[in-house]
């Protein structure tokens, strides 16, 4: 499969030689046509398709450049994050965004590759890191001073209108220079403030770029180029805002077996590993991290120097990870949901097993077996869960999947592997229940939906166990045997004996939910693999789910 910047460069190529089509077919029309009038258009036209030819080929110059740099083995490659970048840097990209992710993600990074982005695209970049105790002066200070200037004290002037009048007097020698607009990258380092000071700063934020905005839209180049100034704020926030300050938001994503693969592939290149023991050491760092990008980064340079096999690395790292990273993360969360409620993080903590709940069915039952607090009152305990930043008020999904998982992780790293089993198992038999009570109500597309989360938790029960002394394969081989021969099969047999449409369209969204969850597809084919890690697991699940519904 190609990349995102292989696939640029085809766009490129192709886009290239049309415009050279068109610019030789404008040529033609100009040498035919008589009428001044339609010439000046003309003219105009093939003018416009010259500059869109020289930008096409400018940037495809930059990445054939790029591709031919020497990989500096030492570093990470910086990954995942190219459809994100060329989001931010769109033309109709929003005036204002918020990057928001845990601690780890490479924030900072990102918006350091979306500096180096906006100058290669001919924008004046300024880029300053606050942390929760300083000033919007000082922000501004910080800003002027990563452009090369310096705000002067003349005039005593309000915090927006310091820095819009400097932005302001210089942007005619920027144009001048053949710049495109002004992009103000602000990173919120350290933990997230409290919720008062957080909304404090992006009050204070929200008026600083109002301010800047107004200063430079006295000019003419920017009254009519609304997008050409951009701020762009990045920070680790747990906590909701009240949508009137909120920006809007992209939270960066974790990664995929596919992008810790390829970053492994990258970095592990002077090893000289097998695609086999490559694709392993992937799927052992998904496991061993949830997808966190900054637990794989020091897994990666430990792996790296340290001169393990595979499987000694998961053995003899797994706890390292937990103690040195992913526990502070966890614990970060943990205190940002006790500060909001300080009596729900135990039944938020259990919940965070299921990737998906709704407030009703699901929540009751699962209110009744995990012995949460509100036991007499689940509608209880769905109000206050929905007040908190965590829950969406949709579906009452965790927001993001890193922090669900860092969930998951710290709740069988703290109990045992046995208690851990014993609540994904509790939660497999109510999703399991769901299904058949959806089937009494003939609802099948819902039923083929949770049915895919009775598998999950069916596998999840597993984790601690999967890798656990010397019988760990023989144990994983079982619980194949067990998954395809009795889950998947008593499965797909719940709507047999139904109506063929509902029982289509319960198989076919079945079906559908595995194709499009790609963490439930690592998780069938980690749990399942045998001594190397692949997509067979997956494969054979989705070839009988495709023969149930052929013989439907």
């Amino acid at each position: 499969m190609k990349n995102s910047s292989d696939l640029r460069k085809n766009f490129l190529e192709q886009l290239i030689a049309s415009l050279k089509t068109e610019i030789e077919s404008i040529s033609e029309q100009i040498g035919f046509t008589l009428n001044d009038v339609d010439k000046n258009k003309l003219q105009k036209q093939i003018h416009h398709k010259f500059e869109q030819l020289e930008e096409a080929e400018s940037e495809l110059n930059l990445l054939n450049e790029t591709s031919l740099e020497q990989v500096d083995f030492d570093k990470i490659p910086f990954t995942n994050r190219d459809a994100a970048i060329s989001d931010i840097i769109a033309t109709n990209s929003p005036t204002y965004r918020l990057i928001t992710a845990p601690k780890g993600y490479g924030k900072t990074a990102f918006l350091k590759h979306i500096q180096k982005r906006f100058q290669e695209l001919q924008w004046c970049c300024a880029y300053a890191s606050i942390s929760g105790d300083q000033n919007i002066e000082d922000l501004e200070d910080e800003l002027a001073s990563s452009l090369n200037l310096q705000i002067q004290e003349v005039y005593e002037l309000p915090s927006g209108e310091r820095l819009g009048s400097l932005l302001h007097r210089n942007w005619a020698k920027w144009q001048s220079q053949g710049k495109k607009g002004i992009v103000l990258l602000i990173d919120l380092d350290g933990n997230a403030p409290h919720k008062q000071r957080l909304n404090e700063i992006f009050n204070q934020l929200k008026e600083l770029g109002w301010k800047i905005e107004k200063c430079l839209k006295e000019l003419q180049f920017f009254k009519d180029n609304s997008k050409s100034l951009r701020v762009v704020i990045a920070s680790r926030c747990l906590t909701d805002l009240p949508s009137d300050l909120v920006f809007p938001k992209l939270t960066l994503s974790p990664f995929n077996w596919e992008v810790v693969q390829d970053t492994a592939t990258k970095y592990l290149k002077p090893v000289k590993m097998t695609s086999e023991s490559l694709a392993l050491l992937a799927g052992h760092l998904l496991y061993l991290t949830g997808g966190h990008p900054g637990c794989i980064v020091e897994a990666l340079k430990v792996y790296r120097s340290g001169g393990y096999t595979v499987n000694h690395f998961l053995k003899s790292y797994g706890n390292k990870i937990w103690e040195k990273t992913l526990r502070h993360c966890r614990d970060q969360i943990k205190e940002s949901l006790t500060r909001e409620n300080s009596y729900l993080y135990e039944s938020i903590e259990k919940l965070s097993i299921f990737p998906i709940i709704n407030g009703t069915w699901i929540l009751k039952k699962a209110v009744q077996r995990f012995q949460l607090p509100f036991s007499d009152d689940s509608f209880k305990l769905n109000a206050e869960l929905t007040k908190t930043s965590i829950f969406t008020r949709d579906k009452t999904i965790i927001k993001d999947r890193m922090t669900r998982r860092l969930l998951v992780i710290g709740l069988l790293r703290e109990s045992t592997p046995d208690n851990f089993k014993n609540l994904c198992n509790e939660a497999a038999q109510i999703c399991l229940e769901y299904v058949h009570e959806l089937k009494s109500k003939n609802n099948s597309a819902v039923a083929g939906t949770w049915s895919m989360q009775y598998f999950f938790q069916s596998l999840q029960q597993h984790a601690g166990f999967i890798h656990f002394g010397d019988d760990s394969l023989a144990y994983r081989q079982e619980l194949r045997r067990t998954f395809f021969n009795q889950t998947v099969e008593d499965t797909i047999g719940i709507f047999r004996n139904t109506d063929r449409e509902q029982t289509h369209e319960f198989l076919s969204t079945l079906k559908s939910e595995v194709e499009h969850d790609w963490e439930f597809q690592f998780l069938v084919n980690y749990y399942l693999h045998n001594d190397e890690y692949n997509d067979t697991p997956y494969k054979n699940l989705i070839q009988k789910l495709d023969e149930a519904i052929q013989n439907n």
